[in-house]
Formats: structure tokens, C-alpha cells, sequence
């Protein structure tokens, strides 16, 4: 199973990373051809296109991803599949409808948004295209096809930037860029949103009194998790707000640099996919809590190791790093940028702990973490702030997520068997010990 999980990580890093690589190709295409007010305006549009489709989806992507992974139910799992599909492009259908309807009859919406509502509207389309790729790309990895993800997002890239560089001259305005995505995606997902409505069971080969309750319960816990991601939002933004507001524009500016050292987030993230999904097959195959722990422990372990090999890489290359991405003047935080690695291993234990969780739908549980950590974030960013400056931001969104892996361990040690549970307890806190240790010795120069 370590063979399969770490296979399909990779596949979703180099996912990730072929993204991230596009998205920074296009920004000189675009910051060049267009004015500064054009592309902030873009930037404005997919900001605020983020948060709408949270409500879209409903959560159901997430829901989709455990359901799938654990099918238990008599109709099969793909007709499951295609309703999750209608219900997310029927909601997003009719906000886009909805918020024509009002711009045109009621209200300037363009106003009130401070951007160009056709802007806004292509660049939400352009997200609704990716709906069919989004939801077929969770049970690609739960059926071990991963891979499917990296040609998928490698033909979108290469098109996307090649659309961008050919046509930002000829056509310099901001909505070339979403209208591109909507052709490219749009002929991409073709075949995907064919297979949902002509090769999938049709909505009437099952009672939908007998789908009913999957339905409900996949909306009930996508929501809490939506709970959860908004707390995660405070949890890596308020850091900045508070700064501008406690300090200046000029330290968020420096915060921004330094957190850099998190960018590898998305291998973390990848893994977390990867694991999910085997997770949820070993408890609905009832493996024992023992073995299942184990496979937590190896992986903590290796995370922990893999972690301090990137502490000591960004210790002793963060200034190359700073004056690769931006000027001299930046440097002032290179010696910090070691301690971004924390936010890594603590979110990397968090995700391991919270496996348990989800698997069994304990998401009052998941929302009461991520709203204890939200909170105690801004608290501690309200102290440590006006008193360290940057390092007090970081230091205060390290103790967040350290609180995240804490008390998620509390919450499964305490239905879990203390048997189970004693070496890992063990492993976390000298993990977390060794950890801050070698923090302090670099910090002091000690090593």
C-alpha cells in the first residue's frame, strides 16, 4: 500500500507543480500586455469567484471523495456519482443566471464589485468548466489512476499558456485569459461531461427515495467541512490583514517573501489525497486500529524527516531563494524562513490525526479544531505581533497549526484504544520536541 500511496502522491505533486508552473509562465504574459488596473482586476475576479464556488460545490467534492471511497450503498456508486455532478453544475447554472438576471434588471453589480461584471462572469464560467475534471479527478485517485490527473492538467497547461501567448497581444484585455480557459477546458472536458450524461446509469435507475439520504448526509458534512475551510482561510490570511493593521503595508510585503518556505504545501496536500483514500478503504474493510496506526506512525516518521532535510535547506538557502523571486531589501527575513518548515510538519500531523475523523463523519469535530486553532491564531497575532513584528505573525500561525495536530490527537486518543494509541503518542511528542530543538539551535547559530 506505502508503494501506491507514495505513487499517487507523486503523480499529484507533479500535478500541482505543472499548475503553478503555467500560472507563473502566464503572469509576465498578461502583467505586460495589460495595464496595472486591468490585471487587478483580474486578480479581483478570481478572488472573488474562490469564494462563490465554495458555495457551488456545496462541499459535495469533498463529500464525493469520502463516499466514494467507502461505498457501502446498494445502487451503484457511479449513479451517486452523476447526481453530485447535476446538482454542482445546476447550482452553478443558476448563480450565473441569477447574477445576470440582477445586473441586467436590478443593480450595477460591476459597482458594487469593483470590476467589470462580464470579466467576472467569464472568469466564473471558466471555474464552472473545470466541474466535471474536479469531481472526476477525486475518484481517479480513489481508483488508483492518478496519473489520468497529471496528462489531464499537462494538456490544459500547455494549451492555456499557449493560447495566452498567442492571442494577449492581439486581444490585450483581462477577459482573454478566462474566455481562453473556458475553450481549452471546455473541449478537454468533452468527453468527461459525455461520460456523466450518456454512459452513466441514468437518474432513474434507482429510487431516488433510496438516494436520498446519501445525498443529505454528503451535503450535511460537505458544509461542516466549508465550516473547517473557512477557518483555514483566517488561519493563513489574518496573519497579513493584522500585520497591514498592527504595522504597516511594508511588513506584509516582507511576511509575503518569507512564507515562500510553504509553497511545497501542495506535496503535503497531495499526500493527504493520496492517503485519504486508502484510509477510507482500510476502515470500511475493518482493518484494525493497530495496523491502521502503524501506517500513521511510519508515515509521521518519514514526514518528520523529510521535513528537517527542507528546514536545513531553506536555513542555508534562503538568501538565494529571496533574491531569485524579488531584491536585496527582502533579505531582512531570510533567517526566519527556516521556521516555515513548522507550518508544514504541524499541518502534514494534523492531516494524518484527522483521518480518523472524516472516515467516521466526526465533522462537529473538524469544524471545533480549525475554529479553536482560527481563534487562537488571531489571538496570538494580536500579542505577538505588536511585539515581534513578523516573526511574531509566523511564530503565531506555527502555534496554530500545532494546536490543529494536538488536539485532533486528543480527540481520536480518546475513542481509540490507549494500546493503540501509545506509541504515536510517544513518536508525536518527540517529534515535536526534536523539532523545536533544532529550531532554537539554528536560530541561535548551532549548528
Amino acid at each position: 500500500m506505502t508503494k501506491k500511496i507514495l505513487s499517487s502522491t507523486g503523480y499529484l505533486s507533479a500535478t500541482s507543480l505543472i499548475e503553478k508552473i503555467g500560472g507563473f509562465i502566464i503572469i509576465p504574459m498578461l502583467t505586460v500586455a495589460l495595464t496595472s488596473k486591468e490585471y487587478g482586476s483580474l486578480m479581483l475576479a478570481v478572488s472573488y469567484v474562490g469564494v462563490i464556488m465554495l458555495f457551488i460545490y456545496n462541499g459535495l467534492h469533498s463529500a464525493l471523495f469520502r463516499w466514494y471511497s467507502m461505498w457501502q450503498e446498494s445502487f451503484d456508486k457511479k449513479l451517486y456519482e452523476k447526481y453530485i455532478f447535476y446538482i454542482v453544475n445546476f447550482v452553478g447554472i443558476f448563480v450565473v443566471l441569477f447574477l445576470s438576471f440582477v445586473h441586467t434588471k436590478l443593480y450595477n453589480l460591476g459597482e458594487l464589485l469593483k470590476v467589470d461584471f462580464w470579466l467576472f462572469m467569464a472568469t466564473l464560467i471558466s471555474s464552472l468548466m473545470m466541474v466535471s475534471y474536479s469531481l472526476k479527478s477525486s475518484v481517479w485517485i480513489i481508483e488508483n489512476k492518478p496519473y489520468l490527473n497529471l496528462v489531464f492538467m499537462t494538456i490544459k497547461t500547455i494549451f492555456l499558456v499557449g493560447g495566452v501567448y498567442l492571442f494577449i497581444n492581439i486581444y490585450p484585455y483581462a477577459i482573454t485569459r478566462p474566455i481562453i480557459e473556458i475553450i481549452v477546458v471546455g473541449i478537454l472536458s468533452m468527453y468527461l461531461i459525455y461520460t456523466y450524461v450518456f454512459k452513466y446509469p441514468s437518474l432513474n435507475s434507482a429510487e431516488f427515495i433510496e438516494i436520498k439520504p446519501v445525498l443529505k448526509e454528503s451535503l450535511v458534512y460537505g458544509w461542516g467541512l466549508q465550516v473547517s475551510q473557512i477557518a483555514f482561510w483566517v488561519i493563513t490570511s489574518s496573519d497579513r490583514i493584522m500585520l497591514a493593521n498592527l504595522t504597516n503595508n511594508e511588513f506584509v510585503a516582507y511576511y509575503s517573501i518569507l512564507m515562500i518556505g510553504v509553497t511545497v504545501m501542495f506535496i503535503v496536500v497531495a499526500f493527504n489525497n493520496s492517503f485519504s483514500a486508502y484510509y477510507n478503504k482500510m476502515i470500511s474493510e475493518n482493518l484494525s486500529m493497530k495496523e491502521i496506526n502503524q501506517y500513521i506512525f511510519t508515515y509521521l516518521l518519514y514526514g518528520f524527516l523529510a521535513v528537517l532535510v527542507y528546514k536545513l535547506f531553506l536555513f542555508y538557502f534562503s538568501d538565494n531563494i529571496i533574491l531569485i523571486l524579488s531584491t536585496k531589501e527582502y533579505l531582512v527575513v531570510s533567517k526566519y524562513m527556516y521556521l516555515t518548515s513548522d507550518i508544514l510538519l504541524f499541518y502534514f500531523a494534523y492531516l494524518l490525526f484527522s483521518r480518523y475523523l472524516h472516515a467516521y463523519k466526526m465533522v462537529k469535530a473538524v469544524i471545533f479544531i480549525t475554529l479553536f486553532s482560527a481563534i487562537l491564531n488571531v489571538g496570538l497575532n494580536y500579542i505577538l505581533i505588536q511585539e515581534y513584528g513578523i516573526l511574531g505573525a509566523l511564530v503565531g500561525s506555527i502555534l496554530a497549526y500545532l494546536s490543529m495536530g494536538i488536539v485532533s490527537f486528543i480527540l481520536i486518543y480518546k475513542k481509540i484504544e490507549f494500546l493503540y494509541m501509545k506509541n504515536l503518542l510517544v513518536l508525536f511528542i518527540g517529534i515535536v520536541a526534536v523539532n523545536f530543538g533544532i529550531d532554537i539551535l539554528l536560530y541561535k547559530g548551532g549548528l
